[in-house]
């Protein structure tokens, strides 16, 4: 814990100040030093210091004895406290921060020290405890201003900041309770109509103090629909007081990123106008009263996501739950993990590489991961191709230019996959969602165009089995809004197996696929529902039904027992193995009371908050390989590639690593047959970071999470 004050007592001190020096190991200790003023040298200084009992360099042990406060005097942030045990004499020590201190450098040098606090006296580390763990330590403010005032000055100053905005934003005001700066409610429609009220406290994330103040606590949170004549109901949630008036009113829609943890329901406000996003808090006093509230705010975001009534019959996955039990996900008690450096190797310099015609509009769009330590990139009708080195980097090989079919006319894929030990690349346009392209990828040309005609349109192309890629095998599976079938190459004229053929009903709007080492196949569609085949051509054995919106992606481990399905906010894990008789739900069905529930992955609100952009996850992959066992997941949201262990996923910590880019993230994959390397596509370049130099999230964005 010295190495982390010794960070921070440059970023409060400043330059003119002593950093501290690294003598005080053992015990946690703060270090205060003197201003040195070279110009200043009179005699009578000298003197003075001489005479100081205390000396320049005085060290203090962290204890809650010290009776450590922040305050303010004259507008200026102020720390004061006094010495430990049998030091205490009395002496009371305040210093008295920089005008250009920033809010965030004084806030995490106070929770810092809340943090030593914490192991001062419990002789373990913080990272297990939670803010009410460290709000013990937190005394009355040096001054006889309230205990949040310094955060409601700094919250003042950002309103003040975004005066200009527009005038959609909702009203911040101060909240008298809690001395904070909240945003004013939104106008409820006249014709909403209360569901169900429920009791509890609400809170509100503080960027600065990264703690949640509580802003009111006798209120009722509260659910209501707004039934529409010529339209499909609105549902919108409100905070009200007791005693009259409303704290919160905002529309349940899908960038509220709901949590559900114990007895506490936590979500994201984001203005429209601004992206300015405000992360909420409501306690509940009663854990039934929890346990109802979930349930009917999770059928109220199914109806608004998918404009539909909960479907009659079919097993709901009632997602957004922060914690599981996990004997239900793993049989070992525990897993030995190999440890994972936080920090960046000074070698491990990314390398970025750009490919294409710099005159042009197009951008990186699509990522082929091939088992021959080569990956492609698409960019327009331009493929980048890239050869894994020994370092675990990229070395740019060739660009194949000028994609064109037999009519000359330029084709800029969607949708790739790898095919035939990849010597050929399967390839869907847009432009003709029944006509599929095969590209040989030594000459470097179209040399089949595939006949899809007889479906409403391929929307996605997987291959037979996990590894029929590595082979020579003809066929694959294609994917359309409402079929599934086989398509085979070797067929004359049209390449859709009639004999392997499904159509199901409009309403399921498939969208993505993916199979097993087995070839049983999983397929997920727009209104967040996946079916499970053990054969195509049949009825799926299981049928789930989420309620985290539509699903954009969907990968499976190879012994088809876990998969991951992506929704804009959120990742799904999801175990279909039945723990009564061990069978996958691909080979026989759930009974309807016993569905399997998601282990959600997100990221915590704070960090989003941080981010101050709504989450819009890319695919969710694992690594993949021959003989090579599961143990890591990626995927990103905006410039952010996010990493999670999935061995202690499955054992219910959650904790991810970020890597943060210049630039949007449009795909990303792990090198094939391992999880060392990440290969991540921006708009404009390419790379590789090796998952060692992925850092914890406090790392990013700041703070104590």
């Amino acid at each position: 814990m010295t190495n982390v004050l010794k960070s921070f007592g440059g970023l409060i001190w400043g330059t003119p100040l002593k950093r501290p020096s690294p003598r005080s190991a053992g015990a946690n200790s703060i270090a205060t030093y003197l201003e040195e003023d070279p110009t200043n040298s009179s005699d009578e200084d000298d003197e003075d210091e001489e005479e100081s009992p205390h000396g320049d360099d005085m060290k203090f042990t962290i204890s809650q004895e010290m009776e450590f406060r922040q305050g303010v005097v004259a507008g200026s942030t102020t720390f004061t406290w006094k010495r430990s045990g049998a030091y205490d004499d009395g002496t009371i020590f305040e210093f008295v921060c920089a005008d250009e201190t920033s809010n965030f450098a004084v806030n995490t040098f106070e929770v810092t020290i809340y943090q030593c606090m914490y192991q001062f006296k419990y002789r373990k580390s913080h990272n297990s405890a939670c803010e009410q763990d460290f709000l013990q330590f937190k005394l009355a403010s040096s001054k006889s201003t309230s205990l949040s005032a310094p955060i409601a000055r700094s919250l003042n100053t950002r309103v003040k900041k975004s005066s200009s905005s527009s005038s959609k934003q909702p009203v911040v005001k101060k909240e008298a309770e809690s001395g904070l700066f909240v945003p004013g409610p939104r106008k409820l429609p006249p014709t909403a109509k209360r569901v169900a009220d429920f009791q509890g406290e609400l809170k509100l994330w503080d960027c600065m103090s990264s703690l949640f103040i509580t802003v009111a606590r006798d209120t009722l949170i509260r659910l209501l629909e707004e039934k529409r004549q010529a339209d499909h109901p609105r549902h919108w949630l409100a905070i009200v007081k007791k005693t009259g008036g409303s704290l919160v009113i905002q529309q349940l829609g899908d960038r509220m990123n709901p949590i559900f943890n114990s007895d506490t329901f936590v979500w994201n406000d984001m203005d429209e106008e601004t992206d300015k996003c405000y992360t909420w808090q409501f306690q509940f006093k009663d854990p039934d009263a929890w346990s109802s509230f979930r349930t009917l705010y999770s059928r109220s975001l199914y109806e608004f996501i998918n404009q539909d009534t909960e479907k009659e019959g079919d097993g709901v996955l009632e997602t957004n739950q922060e914690y599981y039990d996990a004997k239900d996900y793993e049989d070992e008690s525990e897993v030995k993990e190999e440890s994972r450096s936080a920090q960046v190797d000074s070698n491990g310099d990314e390398e970025m590489h750009y490919f294409g015609n710099p005159n042009d509009n197009a951008k990186n769009s699509q990522l082929a991961i091939g088992y021959k330590d080569r990956s492609f990139v698409i960019r327009g009708s331009t493929i980048g191709v890239f050869g894994h080195n020994e370092r675990d980097g990229l070395d740019l090989q060739t660009t194949i230019t000028n994609l064109s079919n037999s009519n000359r006319k330029m084709v800029k894929p969607s949708k790739v996959l790898l095919h035939e030990e990849d010597r050929a690349m399967v390839m869907m346009d847009p432009s003709n969602p029944h006509m599929a392209y095969k590209m040989d990828l030594e000459y470097g040309r179209i040399v089949e165009e595939w006949d899809l005609s007889g479906t409403s349109g391929v929307l996605d192309l997987v291959s037979d089995s996990k590894y029929a890629h590595r082979t020579g095998t003809k066929t694959m599976v294609g994917v359309s809004k409402d079929s599934m079938f086989r398509i085979d190459s070797r067929q004359q004229k049209n390449k859709i197996v009639q004999a392997e053929f499904k159509q199901y009903a409009a309403s399921n709007q498939f969208v993505c696929g993916t199979t097993t080492a087995d070839a049983s196949v999983a397929v997920a569609g727009a209104k967040g529902d996946i079916k499970l085949f053990n054969i195509l051509g049949k009825i799926a054995k299981t049928a789930l039904l989420t309620y985290s919106g539509p699903i954009i992606g969907l990968d499976v481990t190879a012994n088809g027992r876990y998969l991951l399905a992506t929704c804009k906010s959120c990742v799904q894990l999801i175990n279909v193995r039945n723990p009564e008789n061990g069978e996958l739900g691909f080979n026989f069905s759930f009974p309807a009371s016993a569905k399997p529930e998601p282990i959600v992955l997100t990221l915590k609100q704070e960090h989003i908050a941080a981010m101050k952009t709504p989450l819009s996850f890319t695919p969710a992959r694992f690594n993949v390989g021959i003989n090579e066992e599961e143990k890591t997941i990626v995927t990103s949201t905006g410039p952010y590639v996010i990493t999670w262990n999935f061995r202690r996923v499955k054992l219910g910590h959650k904790e991810y690593q970020i890597k943060e880019y210049a630039d949007t993230v449009v795909a990303d994959n792990f090198k094939y047959g391992q999880d060392r390397s990440i290969i991540v596509a921006l708009p404009n370049d390419v790379t590789s970071v090796q998952t060692r130099n992925m850092v914890d999230a406090s790392t990013v964005f700041g703070g104590r999470f």
